[in-house]
C-alpha cells in the first residue's frame, strides 16, 4: 500500500468514524488537543495521522483503535 492510499484510506475512513460517533470535527480537535487546521488538513489527506493522534480520537469517541489502521496492517476488519 503506497503512501497515496494510505492518506486517502485515513481522510475517509477517520471523518466516517468520527461522524459515526456523533462528533463534530471541532469537538474532536478540542477534545484530542489537536489543532482545528491540523486536523482540517489530516482529514483531507493533505498530511498523515500520527499513530498518537488516532489513538486520542479513539479514545474520545470510545472506538476500538485498531479501527483506525489500515485494514492491510490489522487483523480486525470493520463491520460494514
Amino acid at each position: 500500500m503506497d503512501t497515496q492510499t494510505i492518506l486517502q484510506w485515513q481522510q475517509s475512513t477517520v471523518a466516517e468514524l468520527i461522524k459515526e460517533a456523533g462528533f463534530s470535527v471541532s469537538r474532536i480537535a478540542t477534545e484530542t488537543g489537536i489543532p482545528h487546521t491540523t486536523l482540517l488538513r489530516k482529514l483531507k489527506g493533505v498530511s498523515e495521522f500520527k499513530p498518537s493522534e488516532l489513538f486520542r480520537i479513539a479514545k474520545v469517541t470510545h472506538l476500538d483503535p485498531a479501527l483506525f489502521i489500515p485494514p492491510q496492517f490489522s487483523s480486525l476488519e470493520r463491520a460494514a
